[in-house]
């Protein structure tokens, strides 16, 4: 069913349930009181609810569809208040006068000859029930509006949010393509017999970054191995200058991550660390779970007037942060602690964001 025909059957729906209300009810208190002057208060009040609901179906769908979307919304208030009692007056002796002719002749001879055709108390009465039914259908189209609005709120916020993570990540990739590019550049001008394997682990990265993290999420052991291949790729080039450390807990295998958000801080381990120093590099890498959270644990070794936090164009650790903000925000916290020979990240994130079913699949990276 399209929405087009939800509608016109929900509309269908409130029409015949007010119908059989104005027809039952009505017809109900007139067998019980006047029953003796009304001779059948069913028929007469099926052939009233028949003239009166279709008028008042007419009120409601002039008021809105005519007066609200055309001056309403567009600001044409004048107008608006002008059409809003002419549609009053207009609906209401319409009522008064197909009644007054049509019914009042056959099921009631007594209210012609006793009121006449514009008696204001009677004018009065259809006004306030026909335009009660008319102000009840105008307050569900602004609820009806608003949670559009809203709707339409949300998917832009989410459109935002997906483009601005597609930025992020598009910065990532290049930004680590460059660095690896260099370090086999490097080597083949070496002539070292590692270039083929350092090519080879590059590509195995970039099949992760084009395929396994296209998704919002992927699971940590996925992304471990990622890291681990990029610290092997790495351990080629330095050798036994650097030792590495890669712990992690089995149980945070059961969560998921955001595709590539470790791989800044492993990077500023060696651009801002070991590449600064001759000898006796080491970086740790620990994973565990505490209190409700992931903890990531990432310390490196450092030159004592060295400044990790800063780069060319501030990529790395901006990045990941602005990462950390839009996936992970009042859920996450992030210390960095600079020390004279030690550059130490603290990352923790609550559990709850990290469940299969917290990151929506729409957030993809294209």
């Amino acid at each position: 069913m399209t929405v087009k025909q939800k509608t016109i059957a929900i509309h269908g729906l409130f029409w015949t349930a007010y119908f059989l209300y104005s027809w039952l009810a009505y017809a109900s208190i007139l067998n019980e009181s006047c029953s003796e002057i009304v001779g059948d208060p069913y028929e007469a009040e099926f052939f009233t609810a028949l003239i009166c609901v279709p008028i008042t179906a007419a009120a409601v769908y002039f008021t809105i569809n005519f007066l609200i979307e055309k001056y309403l919304l567009a600001r044409k208030h004048r107008s608006f208040y002008v059409g809003l009692a002419l549609g009053l007056i207009g609906f209401v002796l319409l009522d008064r006068v197909l009644i007054y002719t049509l019914i009042y002749p056959t099921y009631y001879p007594y209210i012609p000859a006793q009121f006449p055709l514009l008696f204001l108390p009677k004018l009065i009465t259809l006004a306030v029930d026909q335009f009660t039914i008319v102000g009840a259908a105008v307050m569900i189209y602004f609820a009806n509006k608003w949670n559009q609005q809203r709707q339409v709120n949300q998917q832009l916020q989410l459109a935002k949010r997906e483009a601005e993570l597609e930025l992020l990540q598009s910065q990532v990739q290049p930004h680590f393509i460059f660095n690896t590019l260099n370090n086999i550049y490097a080597l083949s001008l070496k002539n070292s017999p590692q270039t083929p394997d350092m090519i080879y682990r590059l590509s195995s990265l970039l099949d992760y970054m084009l395929y396994d993290s296209k998704s919002g999420r992927v699971s940590l052991r996925s992304e471990l191995d990622y890291i681990n291949n990029y610290l092997n790729l790495q351990q080629i080039r330095y050798g036994t200058q650097l030792s590495l450390t890669l712990n992690a807990d089995p149980a945070v295998y059961d969560f998921v991550i955001a595709p590539l958000l470790l791989l800044p801080f492993v990077e500023n381990c060696f651009k801002h660390g070991v590449c600064q120093q001759l000898a006796n590099n080491w970086i740790e890498i620990d994973l565990a779970l505490k209190d409700d959270t992931l903890r990531i644990r990432i310390r490196n070794s450092k030159d004592a007037d060295d400044e990790p936090t800063t780069g060319k164009g501030g990529i790395g650790l901006q990045n990941v942060r602005s990462r950390l903000a839009i996936l992970y925000k009042d859920q996450h916290r992030l210390v960095i602690t600079n020390e004279p020979t030690v550059f130490t990240i603290d990352l923790t994130i609550a559990l709850s964001a990290l469940m299969c079913d917290t990151v929506p699949e729409t957030l993809v990276y294209a």
